[in-house]
C-alpha cells in the first residue's frame, strides 16, 4: 500500500476511535495549555512538565479552535500510534515477509501501556515510535530528505534522537551538499525551540532538563542501579518471546554480516535498537535523565521488527515443511502464555480510558453548577491533586503554576506551589482512577463546604456559596 494511503487510514481510524469514550490526560493537557497560551502570548511553563516543541507547536496550530484543540492533537497522537504498529509491520515484511511482518505488528500492539495507556491518553510516545520506524522505511526507500525530516521531527519529541539526528544531519552534510543550508537551519532550531520557551516563560533555560531529572514513582532513579533498572525496563515493556525473536534476528544478522557481508539493515536496526537503549540508560545512571519506560518506545519498536524478522527465518530455515510445521507449533505454543498474560492486563486496564474520559468530561459541568468560572477564580487558591493540576489549569484558563498542589504523606514532584493541605480557598477532589481514594484526601481547615459536585467531582470552598 503507497504510504499516503498508510497516513491517511492511520488518521482515518484516529479521528473514529473518537466515537468511542475519549480523552486526554496529564501532559497532553499542558500542551493544550501552552499552546493556548503561545498563541495569547502568556506563555508560562512554571508548574508543568518538561517542555516538548512538537505536541506543543501542533496545539499551537489548533488552540483557536478552543475545546476542539484537545480533541485534534488525540487524532494525531493515536494515528502516530497506528502508525507505528503499520511500519513495524512494513519493515518487518519487507525483510522477512508477511509473517515477519504480523509478528512485529503483533508484538507493538503488546508492549506495555502502548492500548492501555499511551495510545488512548494522547501520549507523545507512540507518536515518536510511528516517526521512527517510518523515517527508517523512508532511508531504505533512499527518500534521505523526508528521513532527515521525520527524525527532527522525532527529536522535537524526545532528547534521546540527537545523537541520531547529529549523526545524520553528518551524513546529508557529506552526501548532499546541497542540503548544507537545511543542516544549518534545524541546528539553529533547537535552542530555539528546546530552550528559548522556558527560559522566556521562567528565565530558566534549563527549567525541563532538572524537571525531566525528577524521579517519578517507581522509577529506576528511586533504585540502587538506574542503568540495570531500565534495561530491565526494556525486557518487561514486550512479551518474552519478543525478545527471543529480537535475539535471534539480531544474533544470525551479526554472524552473516561478518561471515559474508550481508544482511547490513537488520544489523543496522540492532544498532539502532541497542543503541537507543543504552543512551537511556547512560542517560539515567548520570541522573540527566528518569528513564522511564515510556521513554525507550523506539528501542522497543525496532525491537519489535526485529523479533518478526528472528522468528521468521527460524521457521524458513527449516527445510522440510515438516520441520517447519514443527517449530511454528512449538513457538506458538511456547509464546501462548505470555500472550495471554499481556492480554489479561490489557483487557483489566484498558477499562480506565472510559472512567476517565467521564471524569473529565464533568469537568465543565462541575464549575458551571459551582456558579462559573470567575467565580471558581474569585476564592482563591485553587487546589487539587498533582495529577489533576493541568486538566483543572486548562478547563479554567489559568496558568498551571497558579494552581496549588496538595501532597500526599510522600510529598509531590516539585511542580507548581505544593502544599501539605489546604487551609483555604477553593479545592477540586477525584480520584486519580477507578479504585482509588479521593484526592486531596485531607483539608486543613474545618471551614471547606462542599460547594458543588457530579458523579466523580468534589468542589470545596471556604467562600460563603449555596450548596448544590
Amino acid at each position: 500500500m503507497p504510504v499516503g494511503r498508510v497516513l491517511a487510514a492511520c488518521l482515518g481510524l484516529a479521528g473514529l476511535s473518537l466515537l468511542l469514550p475519549s480523552t486526554i490526560t496529564f501532559d497532553p493537557f499542558t500542551w493544550a495549555t501552552w499552546g493556548r497560551e503561545l498563541v495569547h502570548l502568556r506563555l508560562d511553563t512554571g508548574g508543568g512538565p518538561a517542555w516538548k516543541p512538537l505536541p506543543v507547536l501542533v496545539d499551537v496550530i489548533f488552540a483557536p479552535l478552543g475545546a476542539g484543540e484537545k480533541w485534534l492533537w488525540l487524532v494525531v497522537a493515536r494515528a502516530g500510534g497506528l502508525l507505528g504498529v503499520a511500519m513495524a509491520y512494513r519493515l518487518a515484511r519487507r525483510l522477512a515477509g508477511r509473517w515477519a511482518g504480523i509478528i512485529a505488528a503483533g508484538g507493538m500492539l503488546l508492549v506495555s501501556s502502548f492500548l492501555e495507556y499511551l495510545t488512548p491518553f494522547g501520549m507523545s510516545e507512540p507518536l515518536l515510535a510511528g516517526l521512527a520506524l517510518f523515517a527508517v522505511e523512508r532511508h531504505l526507500d533512499s527518500k534521505f530528505a523526508h528521513t532527515y525530516g521525520l527524525i527532527f521531527l522525532s527529536l522535537l519529541l524526545r532528547p534521546e534522537a540527537f545523537p541520531f539526528f547529529l549523526g545524520y544531519s553528518v551524513f546529508m552534510w557529506i552526501r548532499f551538499p546541497r542540503s548544507r543550508p537545511w543542516v544549518v537551519g534545524l541546528l539553529a532550531m533547537l535552542p530555539v525551540l528546546w530552550l528559548l520557551p522556558d527560559y522566556l516563560s521562567s528565565g530558566d533555560w534549563l527549567r525541563s532538563t532538572r524537571r525531566a531529572q525528577m524521579p517519578t514513582q517507581g522509577g529506576p532513579l528511586l533504585t540502587s542501579n538506574p542503568a540495570l533498572a531500565v534495561v530491565e525496563n526494556e525486557f518487561n515493556a514486550v512479551v518474552l518471546p519478543v525478545v527471543v525473536g529480537a535475539a535471534i534476528a539480531i544474533g544470525t544478522a551479526v554472524v552473516g554480516y561478518v561471515k559474508r557481508r550481508e544482511d547490513g539493515y537488520v544489523v543496522a536496526l540492532s544498532v539502532l535498537c541497542i543503541g537507543w537503549l543504552v543512551e537511556v540508560a547512560i542517560t539515567t545512571q548520570a541522573r540527566m535523565g528518569a528513564g522511564d519506560e515510556r521513554y525507550l518506545i523506539v528501542s522497543v519498536a525496532l525491537g519489535c521488527v526485529l523479533a518478526g524478522v528472528g522468528w521468521s527465518r527460524l521457521v524458513t530455515a527449516r527445510r522440510r515443511p515438516w520441520v517447519r510445521i514443527a517449530v511454528v507449533g512449538v513457538v506458538m505454543v511456547g509464546s501462548a502464555p505470555f500472550v495471554a498474560q499481556r492480554l489479561d492486563e490489557l483487557s483489566g486496564t484498558i477499562g480506565e480510558v472510559p472512567y476517565q474520559a467521564h471524569k473529565y468530561g464533568e469537568l465543565a459541568q462541575l464549575i458551571k453548577r459551582a456558579g462559573g468560572r470567575d467565580r471558581v477564580l474569585s476564592c482563591a487558591p485553587i487546589t487539587t491533586d498533582i495529577y489533576q493540576m493541568p486538566a483543572v489549569a486548562w478547563q479554567l484558563g489559568i496558568h498551571q503554576s497558579e494552581v496549588v498542589i496538595a501532597a500526599g504523606p510522600k510529598g509531590t514532584p516539585e511542580v507548581g506551589r505544593v502544599v501539605v493541605l489546604a487551609t483555604a480557598g477553593t479545592v477540586f477532589r477525584t480520584r486519580t482512577t477507578r479504585e482509588s481514594p479521593l484526592l486531596p484526601s485531607q483539608l486543613g481547615s474545618p471551614d471547606f463546604r462542599v460547594v458543588a459536585t457530579t458523579d466523580q467531582w468534589q468542589l470545596l470552598s471556604t467562600c460563603v456559596r449555596p450548596a448544590v
